[in-house]
């Protein structure tokens, strides 16, 4: 998670180039970016004004984010990438910055190979061949210029993960109970959208008068989720609100019934979260949500009414588990 200190370092006496970076370590060291820049340089590659580069790269849901800024003299310019390999940002933060140091990188003409690497020719053909063959075109006169335009960012498309936690709930059921959930994300830099679905698992609940008689009751959620998504290096913190909203079940020793005639429950949820991002696809989270019911269904005890069990206006769930980017 943490990132290892920027170095400054002065190689004016070289290539007229001060460079600093500061990255996490599995991007490289200020040595290994130097030393790709200095491969791309021809030698005694000198400059009246010397290029200062500075490269801050950050680690934000599995991705990595890359600002370079450049000086040359008065003049500044500022470069952000992103990808999801840190060797593509190292690699174009030395493209960039030999190029800012050396322009001719971009323009240098193609080297002729020497007379000891050239073909043999080929053998004369008869004349009658020649003369029925078409003319080879001549070789174009201007030379080979590659592109000199720097690479452009790695634009962020949205991502799509699938997620299955479990753990505690309270507040729906009579008592804790176990809760488990799949769910598929939509993701983008700082947003994340959610569809999940998954139990709450069974709970029985008795008569406090007539312990032979009661009820197991258990429900089935289905969630739709909005949430901010910032991020801190290896570490997001995701803040959803949505609904949740399904069955909730009973089956009574003795005859039991749904008070109003429909055991459907709804609650509007809040959560709080911290994903951890150990490799840049695989993501673990811890989250606490909070819950207060829109309908709040009852299991009563016929034909006396007694009321076994109301859903809690109030509840939440404590849960831990994986989630994973699939593209």
């Amino acid at each position: 998670m943490g990132a290892s200190l920027a170095l400054l370092v002065t190689l004016a006496d070289v290539n007229g180039l001060e460079l600093a970076w500061e990255a996490p370590p599995e991007c490289g060291t200020r040595d290994e970016v130097q030393a790709a820049i200095e491969t791309l340089l021809e030698a005694g590659t000198t400059r009246t004004d010397a290029v200062v580069a500075t490269g801050h790269v950050t680690a934000r849901q599995g991705e990595y984010f890359l600002t370079l800024d450049l000086r040359e003299g008065d003049h500044h310019q500022r470069r952000e990438l992103s990808a999801v390999s840190c060797d593509e940002l190292r690699h174009a933060a030395a493209l960039i910055v030999a190029m800012t140091v050396d322009p001719r990188l971009g323009s240098a003409p193609r080297s002729e190979p020497s007379p000891a690497a050239l073909p043999e020719p080929p053998p004369e053909p008869d004349s009658e061949a020649a003369a029925t063959r078409p003319a080879s075109p001549p070789p174009p006169d201007a030379p080979f210029v590659p592109s000199t335009a720097p690479p452009r960012p790695v634009r962020t498309p949205p991502w799509v993960g699938l997620g299955v936690s479990g753990g505690l709930g309270l507040g729906a059921l009579p008592g804790p109970a176990g809760v488990a959930s799949v769910s598929v994300v939509l993701g983008g830099r700082w947003w994340r959208a959610e569809f999940e679905t998954g139990p709450w698992f069974p709970r029985t609940t008795t008569s406090p008068t007539r312990p032979s008689i009661g009820a197991r009751v258990w429900a089935w959620g289905f969630a739709l989720r909005a949430c901010a998504d910032p991020a801190w290096q290896r570490v997001s913190f995701p803040i959803c609100g949505g609904i949740d909203a399904g069955p909730m079940l009973g089956r009574g020793r003795g005859t039991v019934r749904s008070i109003g005639g429909t055991s459907a429950w709804a609650a509007a949820t809040l959560d709080a979260r911290a994903v951890f991002w150990p490799l840049p696809r695989w993501g673990l989270s811890l989250r606490v949500r909070g819950h207060v019911a829109l309908r709040r269904p009852q299991f009563a005890i016929e034909p006396s009414g007694e009321i076994l069990h109301t859903a809690s206006q109030v509840g939440g769930q404590v849960l831990a588990g994986v989630l994973v980017r699939l593209r």
